[in-house]
């Protein structure tokens, strides 16, 4: 449905108390940005729920593309992205807490190089502020997209990156990563945590 609902809305969520953030997820190739709804902002902060926008780049088989992704990734002159300090401002006067990067479209390495550059910018600005930015366990750093379903060596450079002599990540790239749910047992967590 398009336009304003006359209610808060038809569904209302009542387990508040069993999560401490939601991301408002949703979109089409053509919507990359999704903005949480204020009256849903403003029950979760009342619960102690923080709530985060989505940006979602769709796999190619659903209309996604590379050149959705580097429109995005538009730089200016001194070499800052344009989104940025939009993304920033949306973020502040809709009061939501931060951003879930969804990059689902498979690229290319110079593409995906891109990303990381910019989803640590986003980073640095928005934990300034004390918001955050939660990156989604799909696109590598290669431009394919792969699901690894536990923290690897191929997704782990979106959150932390730049080894320094003894093989530990130095920079921070973003706030935190969503690692995808593919799995049953222990062996993956497991192997996240090690």
């Amino acid at each position: 449905y398009f336009g304003e609902q006359n209610q808060f809305n038809l569904f209302n969520f009542t387990h508040w108390a069993y999560i401490d953030k939601l991301v408002w997820f949703g979109g089409t190739a053509s919507q990359s940005i999704q903005l949480p709804s204020s009256p849903w902002v403003n029950a979760a902060h009342k619960n102690g729920v923080k709530v985060f926008g989505n940006v979602f780049f769709a796999p190619a088989a659903f209309g996604g593309s590379t050149a959705t992704l580097t429109n995005f990734l538009e730089q200016d002159g001194g070499g800052n992205f344009v989104a940025v300090p939009k993304m920033i401002a949306m973020m502040q006067y809709y009061n939501f807490d931060g951003w879930f990067i969804n990059e689902e479209t498979a690229t290319n390495a110079t593409t995906a190089a891109l990303m990381q550059d910019f989803v640590r910018d986003l980073t640095t600005q928005a934990e300034a502020l004390g918001k955050e930015v939660i990156w989604y366990d799909a696109m590598r750093l290669n431009g394919a997209v792969g699901w690894q379903n536990r923290l690897t060596l191929n997704n782990s450079p979106f959150v932390q990156d730049d080894q320094d002599a003894n093989g530990t990540f130095e920079t921070r790239v973003s706030s935190s990563i969503f690692i995808n749910f593919f799995w049953s047992g222990t062996t993956y967590p497991t192997a996240s945590r090690t």
